[in-house]
């Protein structure tokens, strides 16, 4: 017998409290009755056998006993377990897929050497708990838990194991039948809910090299990490423009072996081909993450950080590429190296021109190098008033106070102040509203990038343009008095923006805003078409696009809905190209996709492992004594009801 609800026992501390009021219950009551009653009452005791009502009293007492226990049991639902509902065993197999079980070590078979990686092993033991399950009759399961976990095999009975051993047998011939990624093993656990749905008995077991501070009951952990395997790996690399040259930071870290002192070689590549070599030997401690820099100029090292000083002839303000790499023979290759790319920017030219002198507008734009320094290379050329600007050859034309006769066709357009509007812009230029000396807030008109961070309360107009516009090419963002006065198209021939005021009549050059402004038209037309130039396998990338498409080379992938995601499977180079609205050419883009670095920690240790569910209340092989329980509790119901008319009489 089963109890499915043991807490249901708690029902047992009212046999005590019934002990209690016997216990207190007064055994007499006062009454007042005449002599003659009492002598004729003692006569009538006296034929009768007095032990009689003391076992009624007993008999009652243990009948009441019983009915709350038998209460107190159908509480908890017992239950005659008949078997698992199937008439044979199950057994799970979850296999860690993980990246760090490409982690191995030599092994000698049939006086051969080679290296047998942790995955390898757990398939192995898979292969034989196969075997041991289909010679009990078994059922087997296997699920390969990587990012996505899934079933390489569910329920397979024992005449079908031949196949499933076959099929474990060609994965670990297979050079890469492991991920490169994160696994989700608490996803692999929730899937073998749907066994342990079937059969609750089931037995999961957990092929992994990670340590879990807590394993569940129903689980078995599996270590498949062999004593001696160490790795050093690196974690992460990027550069940064400090100055006007790059400084390089990497990150490094050993496990599995301390006091270790490892060499990182550093290539870079430049722009011309040309290549740059230099080393740093690095003390790593078990387990430390250490932080290496190679700059101009150098730095204070401390534990764990290290610095590399760069002398003038070695710093470089551009690259091509970088490449990172330590020379170690340990257990997990596949870290040993690092790809960085990024230095070679994109050149953005601007073309300001204004009617006016306006010191505003060359202030701004030369924050926007340094703001955008890290993903362009803008490059800025200011027309003098009175000299007529080009309407060609610029990625951004900027006309303050200044409208030229053609409109520009081969990059985006930024209108200040228009007087009128050239052909084919989209807008008209209706006349000026003064507003007699008194400013006006702006007030937003929809949520947009280029409104940003921007508080429009804060800035005043005390005069602005009357426009009327295209509403199939513009939106308009800001108003002021009911003007519209900031419009905006982004469309494959008309990347236009206007701000139909004079910023010297106005308070936003006196703010953060007109920079901020200025900075999110800027990142609006054009967008950085990566955030950054390495990401781990599985995580998500985000593409924008300049142009009407975007490619992945050598894959066949072709992007035209943007913001874009791509997510890679796998370590390696990605080259992104892309094409212009303007029949442009774009330099293509790298960027390296590297192992996650938690899979570089080969020893690490997890909290907790999940712990699986199944519904034990199965109809198919668990009987409910309830109905018995009952019959008893109404029998003796019964009996009391008899007892305790006797008691009575």
């Amino acid at each position: 017998m089963e109890l499915l609800l043991p807490l249901g026992l708690l029902g047992l501390v009212s046999i005590l409290a019934l002990i209690i009021i016997y216990i207190i219950k007064p055994n007499y009551i006062v009454k007042h009755v005449s002599t003659t009653y009492v002598w004729e009452l003692s006569l009538r005791y006296q034929r009768r056998r007095i032990h009689s009502s003391t076992l009624k009293k007993v008999l009652l007492f243990l009948c009441q006993v019983l009915i709350l226990a038998l209460i107190a049991i159908l509480f908890t639902q017992p239950v005659f377990r008949t078997g698992t509902g199937v008439g044979e065993p199950d057994v799970i197999a979850v296999i860690d897929s993980s990246a760090s079980m490409y982690t191995g070590s030599l092994v000698e078979s049939g006086g051969e050497t080679y290296n047998e990686t942790r995955f390898q092993r757990a398939l192995k033991l898979t292969v034989d708990l196969a075997n041991e399950t289909a010679a009990n009759g078994g059922n087997m399961t296997v699920i390969i838990a990587d990012g996505s976990p899934e079933f390489l095999a569910r329920r397979v009975p024992a005449r079908s194991a031949g196949a499933l051993i076959s099929d474990l047998q060609n994965m670990i011939d297979e050079e890469n039948s492991c991920s490169f990624g994160v696994s989700d093993i608490d996803g692999a656990i929730e899937l073998c809910n749907d066994v342990l749905a079937e059969n609750p008995a089931a037995r999961v077991y957990l092929y992994t090299d990670t340590n879990y501070t807590y394993i569940p009951e129903r689980v078995t952990v599996v270590p498949v990490s062999r004593e001696g395997e160490w790795n050093v790996g690196i974690l992460n690399a990027h550069a940064e423009i400090e100055e006007g040259y790059y400084a390089l930071t990497v990150e490094l870290a050993a496990y599995g072996e301390s006091d270790l002192s490892v060499d990182l070689a550093v290539q870079v590549v430049l722009l011309d081909s040309s290549t740059r070599d230099f080393s740093k030997k690095v003390f790593c401690e078990n387990g430390v993450v250490n932080t290496v820099v190679f700059c101009y100029g150098g730095g204070m090292e401390s534990d764990g950080l290290f610095y590399c000083d760069l002398t003038s002839e070695e710093r470089f303000s551009s690259f091509r590429s970088i490449h990172i790499s330590v020379n170690e023979a340990d257990s997990f290759r596949d870290d040993n190296s690092f790809n960085v790319f990024g230095g070679d920017k994109e050149i953005v030219r601007i073309q300001y021109a204004t009617g006016v002198q306006n010191p505003f507008f060359p202030t701004a734009l030369n924050s926007l190098i340094g703001i955008y320094e890290q993903q362009w290379d803008i490059r800025i050329t200011e027309v003098d008033p009175g000299v007529t600007p080009q309407t060609t050859g610029y990625d951004l034309y900027i006309f303050d106070h200044i409208v030229p006769n053609v409109l520009p066709r081969d990059g985006a357009v930024l209108f200040c102040d228009p007087a009128s509007a050239p052909t084919g812009s989209g807008f008209t230029v209706l006349g000026s509203q003064n507003f007699n000396g008194r400013g006006i807030s702006l007030s937003q008109g929809v949520d947009h990038p280029v409104l940003k961070g921007l508080n429009p309360d804060n800035m005043r107009l005390w005069e602005a343009w009357e426009v009327t516009y295209d509403e199939t090419l513009y939106e308009p963002l800001l108003y002021c008095n009911n003007l519209p006065v900031l419009l905006c198209a982004n469309h494959q021939d008309n990347k236009i923006a206007v701000m139909a005021f004079n910023l010297n009549r106005s308070n936003i050059v006196l703010e953060y805003d007109f920079l901020l402004l200025l900075s999110n038209l800027f990142g609006y037309y054009f967008p950085s078409t990566v955030e950054k130039y390495a990401f781990e396998v599985g995580e998500e990338i985000e593409i924008n696009a300049r142009g009407p498409e975007v490619y992945v080379k050598g894959q066949e992938l072709s992007l035209k809905e943007f913001p874009a995601k791509l997510v890679f499977d796998a370590s390696q180079i990605v080259t992104i190209g892309q094409r212009s609205y303007f029949r442009k050419e774009y330099p293509d883009i790298q960027i390296y996709i590297k192992l996650p670095a938690a899979e570089s920690n080969i020893w690490r240790t997890e909290d907790e492992l999940a712990d699986p569910y199944a519904d034990l209340v199965q109809e198919d092989n668990a009987k409910s004594l309830n109905i018995y329980f009952a019959a008893a509790l109404l029998a003796l119901l019964l009996l009391e009801w008899w007892l305790q008319s006797r008691e009575s009489q």
